[in-house]
């Protein structure tokens, strides 16, 4: 190019540019595929190229499958293609079908399933994040699934706020929904309705203890519930279950229907 207007500082405002190049920064730049050029920027391009304002892409590297693009959108597709209700090129002519709606489209990076040009489905150690496939960079995810982990390692459980493996509270040998919600226990404690606990923390309410953990027999005002103690209503002095009583308190009064009414 040959400057025909200069800058104080020597750079040149306005070349005498030619069909394919223009004025970038103060530097004559050659741009391949423009077809009109002002002083500034790319106006548009060869057939099969679209501009970006500084220089011409190739169109199906950005819009695959399309013929004619306006305003950074496909508006025509090719011959193999037809618009699909996100306004891109999907094509409808392929020997294998790509996608589960039966067509075919454009191969979605580390996908493994598409469903109407969507990601649906990541391989494995791949999580889905919106509609891409991103690495799974949780250590203690040994499983993974369409949208998350499906198991996490021994002693982690999933928590479906963070969405991530935590570990499980250490009571517990194995947890599951939280880290209190224990699915097994770790050496010297018992499993009592998802929770661990030792015959020490029994002493109170238990009259006989199993050696290897838990309670057979309990004190008065508790009922046996699996190797534990729950409290009785406040109406029996003993009883079966929080539903029945054995024997009523000093105040109550057994009736015909086996319950504990008031005495006066």
């Amino acid at each position: 190019c040959e400057c025909i207007l200069l800058r104080r500082d020597g750079s040149c405002a306005i070349f005498n540019t030619t069909k394919n190049t223009f004025n970038k920064d103060g530097i004559c730049v050659e741009i391949e595929h423009a077809e009109v050029i002002n002083q500034k920027s790319v106006v548009s391009c060869n057939s099969g190229y679209h501009t970006n304002t500084t220089t011409c892409i190739k169109r199906g590297d950005v819009y695959p499958n399309t013929l004619i693009c306006e305003y950074q959108k496909s508006t025509k597709c090719d011959s193999l293609s037809e618009m699909n209700t996100n306004k891109t090129c999907e094509l409808t002519n392929c020997e294998h079908p790509n996608d589960l709606n039966g067509k075919c489209t454009t191969e979605l990076l580390n996908c493994q399933s598409v469903l109407n040009a969507k990601c649906v489905e990541c391989p494995n150690k791949m999580l889905l994040n919106g509609e891409t496939c991103v690495l799974n960079d949780d250590e203690k995810c040994i499983k993974t699934y369409t949208s998350g982990c499906a198991r996490c390692g021994f002693g982690f459980y999933y928590n479906l706020i963070t969405q991530r493996c935590e570990t499980c509270d250490s009571n517990c040998e194995t947890c599951y929904y939280n880290s209190t919600f224990c699915m097994s226990c770790r050496s010297g404690t018992f499993l009592s309705e998802h929770d661990c606990i030792t015959n020490e923390d029994l002493r109170d309410i238990c009259m006989q203890f199993v050696p290897s953990g838990g309670c057979v027999k309990c004190v008065n005002g508790y009922y046996r519930n699996g190797l534990s103690c729950d409290k009785c209503d406040v109406k029996c002095e003993s009883c079966y279950n929080t539903q029945k009583c054995l024997t009523c308190n000093t105040t109550n009064y057994m009736t015909i229907n086996n319950d504990c009414k008031p005495q006066n």
